[in-house]
């Protein structure tokens, strides 16, 4: 993720970068949340890149591989009973550099993301034109404060 910001915080721009899996972040819901952080919080756009499929290697890509290998380690030697170790698991998996931060959620954290995307109500299976949208085919997705719900 990448956050280019000019002097007033209004000014945000967020930019994610990710692989292009169409069930994970392209998605009529993750669209929905999108909007609604714009109408929100002090951003001004979203832009979420989806690089080609079979050709990325992100640095998230590199976490969740680092991370799954020190479970995989401990769960060798013994079991997980509480989350809070998958805390310590995470923050020590890194062998170089700064620990992992990790962030403790609670439920006042999520959103039910079906109920923003019926919120928004728009049709997400064909454009103004009545052509099908494809989904896998999307290669960037860009939302506005300006226009919270056009992409």
């Amino acid at each position: 993720m990448l956050f280019q910001n000019a002097s007033n915080t209004e000014d945000l721009e967020v930019i994610f970068c990710s692989d292009n899996y169409c069930g994970q972040q392209q998605n009529k819901f993750v669209l929905a949340a999108y909007s609604y952080a714009v109408r929100t919080l002090k951003i001004r756009s979203i832009t979420h890149k989806f690089l080609i499929h079979g050709h990325s290697q992100n640095e998230g890509d590199n976490v969740h591989s680092v991370v799954e290998k020190q479970v995989k380690r401990h769960l060798k030697s013994c079991p997980i009973y509480v989350p809070d170790q998958y805390v310590t698991l995470i923050r020590a998996a890194k062998k170089n550099g700064p620990p992992y931060h990790v962030y403790h959620l609670i439920f006042e954290d999520f959103y039910d993301l079906k109920a923003l995307q019926e919120e928004w109500g728009h049709n997400f299976t064909a454009d103004t034109d009545k052509t099908k949208v494809k989904w896998q085919d999307i290669k960037v997705l860009k939302v506005e404060k300006e226009h919270p719900m056009k992409t």
